[in-house]
């Protein structure tokens, strides 16, 4: 009688058997027996109880233990490539529909360091610079390059933003700022407050008293005093968003207020 293996070969299909598998010494192992057959050395193998005489070559064999080591070697890098591509980005809105991913902030700090947008890093000890051939882009003590090519820096205390080609976005600085994404950047400035900001300089009409959160239809919630609010794409706040605890789910603001709980559809 024959069958064939996942391969497609054939087998003789032998006797149903007990088979003694003899256990090496303890010592062999740390203590953990080797199991040895000495029938799978000659190409007899087991299949449901059935010994079966397998007639490969030796060669065949070899042939075979090498095909599935690369297949592990692929998939091992393709496990690597995919930890590296993570340890690179930031995902934004993880778990829903919205899901994205935006680069993490590069930041400039080794001499002659290579930047993803062809500019390329010089240090002195006391200032950064970034430069684009023989011409300085910006300096300062300290440079992030964020995802869209922008850069914060610091001089001093203060953090500015600069465009791609150097420029100072006016406006936009503060004792920190914070990236998200669709091109927005958060500063906090003064009495610790947060302000919004497009990266063109264009200022959203609310302020948070911590940093606040986007949501993927790139609305906000903010904290104020001891509430949170809603606000809509157009930067004011949305009527009757506001409660304890305000988030967004499935496209609607989900309102926290006292115990109880309000859905309102956002626009």
């Amino acid at each position: 009688m024959y069958k064939r293996d996942f391969y497609g070969e054939k087998f003789v299909v032998c006797t149903k058997v007990r088979t003694q598998i003899r256990r090496d010494p303890p010592h062999r192992g740390r203590g953990v027996p080797n199991l040895h057959c000495p029938l799978i050395d000659c190409g007899m193998i087991f299949v449901h109880g059935y010994m079966m005489y397998n007639p490969l070559t030796k060669g065949q064999i070899m042939k075979r233990y090498f095909y599935t080591l690369m297949m592990a070697l692929t998939m091992s890098m393709t496990m690597q490539a995919q930890y590296v591509y993570n340890s690179n980005y930031l995902v934004w809105f993880e778990g829903t529909d919205s899901e994205m991913t935006t680069r993490k902030t590069v930041w400039c700090e080794e001499d002659y360091q290579d930047l993803w947008n062809g500019c390329y890093v010089r240090n002195n000890g006391s200032t950064i610079y970034v430069k684009d051939g023989s011409s300085t882009v910006v300096y300062g003590n300290e440079i992030g390059l964020l995802y869209n090519g922008y850069y914060t820096v610091r001089n001093g205390s203060t953090w500015y933003l600069y465009d791609s080609e150097g420029d100072k976005v006016g406006g936009v600085y503060g004792e920190e700022i914070l990236y998200y994404p669709f091109n927005y950047v958060a500063c906090k400035k003064g009495q610790n407050l947060w302000y919004v900001y497009r990266c063109n300089g264009e200022k959203l009409s609310f302020y948070s008293d911590v940093s606040p959160w986007i949501c993927s239809n790139e609305c906000w919630i903010v904290q104020q005093g001891n509430k949170q609010y809603g606000i809509g794409r157009d930067g004011y706040k949305v009527s009757g968003v506001y409660g304890d605890d305000v988030s967004m789910q499935n496209g609607r603001w989900k309102c926290v207020n006292n115990g109880y709980v309000r859905y309102i559809d956002a626009e």
